[in-house]
């Protein structure tokens, strides 16, 4: 990573947070848009149309990392290591866990950061990382309501929170942003058991998420994209990730020792322009046919069929 002024500042600011209390083991971390934006070229996907028409969703998505974040999150790593505590990210994401490999394929660290069995050479342990929640977790999840509501059975009666899953699950089962940890333990990954905080962009996620008894960081970020069926796409790429290139690092450390001192609640982090000198990465990723489809499209396609089939 390019060493900046802005990025040391950043990483103190993690250490400091460590230090003052904060624990990695309590922080759900949203991904774009949050720790990075993304965006594809218009130009690029015109050429691809004939081969979309044939269900092969291959792209190519441009990739910049918000400038200080990765420092932030290590300083954080560092801090808690530091004092002994567990030292590693937890991520939940409507992403993919195949697209969160070739990132650390070009940012290996990023496996670092949520740990083992996270490799950034190989992608066994991705899917099923205990501290990384993806869609295809969310379409597992949303399977068992479906086949214990069949049965006569609620999956969700042991949890904390039930009624909350239930009335989602009832009401939205194709929704699958919706984060909460008792998802995660609902497909077996244990890594969530103590998190007790989101930083999220969505109002949706926060929303709920602060429903279920805990804190949400609401972050406010410039040039999120709007909902439809591909927002994430524009004919000038440079332009686009230069307009949304701002700082969010510190205001989410300032909404973070906010949440120390009060009960559960939502705070909001407003992004604020960049200071002088503020670098960031950028990645080129090349998405392959097969896995977005069998990992991103397929999932809820599935789902959608057997909901669809069972009514």
């Amino acid at each position: 990573m390019p060493t900046t002024e802005f990025g040391d500042t950043t990483y103190q600011l993690g250490l400091d947070l460590a230090r003052d209390g904060i624990r990695m083991s309590e922080l759900v971390w949203d991904c774009d848009e949050l720790l990075w934006d993304w965006v594809m070229d218009g130009r690029e996907l015109a050429r691809r149309l004939p081969a979309l028409t044939q269900q092969k969703f291959g792209h190519t998505e441009f990739v910049r990392i918000k400038p200080g974040m990765m420092e932030f999150l290590w300083g954080l790593s560092d801090g808690n290591a530091a004092l002994g505590h567990d030292p590693f990210m937890r991520i939940a994401t409507n992403g993919y866990p195949y697209r969160l490999f070739l990132m650390a394929q070009q940012l290996p660290w990023l496996a670092d950061l949520v740990g083992p069995p996270a490799n950034a050479a190989k992608y066994t342990g991705w899917r099923s990382h205990p501290r990384i929640l993806t869609r295809w977790d969310y379409a597992k999840v949303a399977e068992l309501a479906l086949h214990g509501a069949q049965l006569g059975l609620d999956v969700f009666a042991g949890s904390t929170n039930a009624e909350l899953l239930r009335q989602h699950f009832r009401r939205r089962p194709f929704n699958s942003s919706f984060k909460l940890p008792e998802l995660a333990a609902l497909v077996g990954k244990d890594g969530f058991a103590n998190t007790k905080i989101l930083i999220d962009d969505h109002t949706s996620n926060v929303t709920r998420f602060h429903r279920s008894g805990r804190t949400a960081i609401h972050a406010i970020v410039l040039g999120t994209p709007q909902k439809g069926r591909v927002p994430n796409v524009t004919l000038d790429v440079q332009a686009h990730l230069d307009r949304v290139c701002t700082d969010i690092v510190q205001p989410v450390e300032q909404a973070l020792r906010a949440a120390l001192a009060r009960p559960p609640q939502v705070v909001q982090a407003h992004t604020q322009p960049l200071p002088r000198g503020a670098q960031s990465l950028e990645l080129t990723l090349e998405i392959p046919s097969d896995r977005i489809g069998a990992e991103w499209v397929e999932p809820l396609r599935r789902l959608k069929r057997q909901y669809s089939a069972a009514r």
